[in-house]
């Protein structure tokens, strides 16, 4: 399914996601958003004086670590968005609650590739769910605490996926927007 410029490029793709069609996702290069946090940041900033003081003082060594600093950089911008893609979420049935109780939105997050995941962050508004490690072939079922706001059926809002492995310079996040829906009893 291809999507059109203006919903390509609109903002709340990035923080919303875009609305599942069916009650699975496998996570590819266009559901998986990566951006430096403040420590990649001070990096960035760190390996720019390091390249003005290296030309300035045409020091063969300064060139050797801030390229060296810049290539591990750049490299853990691949690993951080391998360790989202490739995952397929999955929606689960969920029961009903009574209004003003705590309610739980369930989800199934298979690791199909082989592979395994660290340091993954499951959010759902301010409730969030961390998971240290996902072995190879392996599913974990997730279940995110949320206080449903009105009575009826109440949909979710977005399970955002995300992680800042390995070395912590870069976010990773997948926002995921599930039809998923909660009976609340009055």
């Amino acid at each position: 399914m291809s999507l059109s410029i203006k919903k390509r490029f609109s903002l709340s793709r990035f923080s919303r996601g875009e609305r599942t069609q069916g009650s699975s996702i496998d996570l590819n290069h266009r559901r998986v958003f990566i951006l430096p946090n403040k420590a990649g940041l001070t990096l960035g900033f760190v390996i720019l004086l390091m390249l003005v003081a290296s030309i300035n003082y045409s020091n063969s060594m300064g060139f050797v670590f801030t390229f060296l600093l810049a290539s591990a950089a750049q490299t853990s911008t691949f690993f951080s968005f391998r360790n989202l893609s490739g995952l397929q979420i999955m929606s689960v049935k969920n029961a009903p609650c009574f209004f003003g109780q705590p309610a739980a939105a369930s989800f199934i997050i298979k690791e199909a590739e082989g592979r395994t995941r660290w340091a993954l962050f499951a959010r759902i508004d301010a409730c969030i769910v961390y998971i240290p490690r996902l072995l190879p072939n392996e599913s974990y079922p997730l279940s995110v605490s949320i206080k449903p706001d009105h009575r009826g059926l109440y949909s979710p809002n977005t399970l955002t996926l995300s992680t800042s492995f390995p070395f912590g310079i870069f976010k990773a996040w997948a926002p995921l927007l599930f039809e998923q829906k909660i009976l609340v009893f009055p």
